[in-house]
């Protein structure tokens, strides 16, 4: 299967999707190399992928990881008042955006005042 999102804001924003994977690796899928520009203004429908992720042969895959047969994982939205600098809190991944893990994510989002930033928690579960 892969990973299809639909996100409408109630106010401008920056929006960052994360991918928190079971071994706590987390992946920064949106923002990344093909779609750099993550503001999204009030009421503006956003949706990854879209129709020119899809025409390029983007997509967000989602498997198991290696010899686990059921697995839960988090997509987390954040929604902040200013653009996050990604390279302050995670190294760039082989896949071609930016990858940290669960605790240095933690630790970092405790550092944004409560104001300045939404989060949605959006959990799914693969299976065989």
């Amino acid at each position: 299967d892969e990973l299809e999102l639909s996100v409408k804001s109630s106010k401008d924003c920056y929006l960052t999707i994360l991918n928190i994977c079971s071994n706590d690796s987390v992946y920064v899928i949106f923002p990344n190399e093909y779609r750099r520009d993550n503001f999204i203004r009030t009421g503006e429908k956003f949706q990854l992928p879209n129709s020119s992720d899809k025409n390029i042969g983007l997509s967000f895959p989602v498997n198991l990881l290696s010899k686990k047969n059921k697995d839960n994982e988090v997509i987390k939205i954040l929604a902040t008042k200013e653009k996050i600098d990604f390279a302050s809190v995670y190294s760039f991944s082989a896949y071609g955006t930016y990858k940290t893990a669960l605790h240095d994510l933690q630790k970092w989002l405790l550092k944004i005042p409560r104001n300045e930033i939404e989060e949605v928690n959006l959990q799914y579960i693969i299976s065989k």
